[in-house]
């Protein structure tokens, strides 16, 4: 009888330590599934940010070269009208 009683209990007590250890485990299991898909979801977001980082630096260079094309043909447009209406010393005293 108290062979039996102390065997029933030894496998309660093993019933419940299983459980408990399954317990622990889904515990752990749902925590490190979370945390992973917080780190997934900052990853991806830190991606977008840096795609977006480097539009908008390529936006700007882009933007930059334009500028100087269009100052540089300005600027050689106005040199050239310049050259033909300015007259030199040395036109004046040809006519």
């Amino acid at each position: 009888m108290i062979r039996t009683r102390a065997r029933r209990l030894r496998d309660e007590a093993e019933d419940r330590l299983e459980d408990f250890q399954e317990t622990v485990e889904e515990g752990y299991e749902r925590a490190k599934a979370s945390v992973q898909a917080g780190l997934d979801t900052a990853r991806h977001r830190i991606d977008e940010r840096r795609e977006n980082a480097r539009e908008a630096y390529d936006a700007g260079k882009a933007a930059v070269r334009s500028a100087r094309d269009e100052l540089e043909t300005r600027l050689a447009d106005a040199r050239a009208k310049r050259g033909t209406a300015v007259k030199t010393p040395d036109d004046v005293e040809d006519e």
